[in-house]
């Protein structure tokens, strides 16, 4: 399991309230050089700031817009594709309430009799700057999801620990492997129309083919070293070459064939496997991979 870093959150977060404000002064010129009736007569700081409020608001408006979308199972794209459309209709009661309350009322708006009317109204009159609005919180939102994941995260309220699943166990991927078997993988061999499977608690005959039970151990750290054999390299103990055979020592001693064909990936997996794990226990006599 693994735990964001609390301050590495706060920067995100605090990178979020930096783009509702970018996007607020953006939304804020536009409607300074348009002039719109709303404003006029203002004092030039009344009016910007008039203005501010109303965009830094519905740029955050829209971000509950998508949390809730998130939460309520949308994808992230899905959330902020709906959210556009939603937000002149979420914002429109606020955008009166700032405009009786600070602005200019439109005196066409105050002839209309009833609510209903009067929002509607509104929400024409907001619906070009507002979708425009959305769409540049949309794109900002996007591109700190791709530079910072754990935003997305913090925005939706969804956990930042991240819980890998566990492995599915052997007896449940392989049918006729008991559980006494254990998960303790080591090896598996083709055997006629029979697969062996060898574990350090035991061995078992399946009658599966040798190629599926092989495309089910794909998370595991293992090789298909020859056409008959597959190995757990975490299990191997030692490689050996005699003139032109190959072969690895396994750590319950068996002892697995190499083809020709496979010998550059076995040399390629445990070069890649010693950055990560120090090596098994190699035998001093052992010949060296070239």
């Amino acid at each position: 399991m693994m735990t964001s870093d609390p301050s590495s959150t706060g920067l995100h977060r605090l990178a979020v309230v930096k783009n509702i404000a970018l996007t607020a002064l953006v939304g804020t010129c536009i409607a300074m050089v348009l002039e719109p009736d709303h404003t006029a007569g203002l004092p030039i700081l009344v009016a910007f700031g008039l203005w501010f409020t109303h965009f830094f608001f519905a740029a955050g408006l829209y971000l509950v817009s998508v949390t809730l979308a998130m939460k309520a199972g949308l994808t992230e794209l899905r959330a902020l594709i709906v959210s556009v459309p939603l937000l002149p209709f979420l914002f429109a009661p606020f955008s009166l309430l700032l405009d009786h309350g600070f602005g200019n009322p439109d005196e066409e708006a105050l002839t209309l009799s009833s609510f209903p009317a009067l929002y509607l109204d509104e929400v024409v009159a907001i619906a070009p700057l507002i979708l425009l609005l959305a769409v540049i919180v949309a794109f900002l939102f996007r591109r700190e999801a791709r530079q910072n994941p754990e935003t997305v995260n913090d925005v939706s309220g969804a956990s930042t620990n991240t819980v890998h699943p566990a492995p599915p166990k052997l007896s449940d991927l392989m049918e006729g492997v008991s559980a006494d078997l254990g998960e303790d993988l080591i090896r598996m061999a083709a055997q006629d129309h029979y697969v062996e499977i060898v574990t350090s608690q035991g061995r078992a005959l399946i009658t599966e083919r040798f190629s599926d039970c092989v495309e089910k151990l794909e998370h595991l750290n293992g090789l298909q070293c020859h056409r008959s054999h597959w190995i757990n390299l975490s299990h191997v103990k030692n490689v050996e070459r005699s003139g032109s055979a190959y072969s690895c020592l396994m750590t319950n001693g068996d002892r697995i064939p190499v083809s020709r064909r496979r010998w550059s990936d076995l040399k390629k997996q445990r070069a890649a496997d010693s950055f990560s794990t120090p090596p098994a226990n190699l035998t001093t006599n052992a010949a060296p991979i070239r």
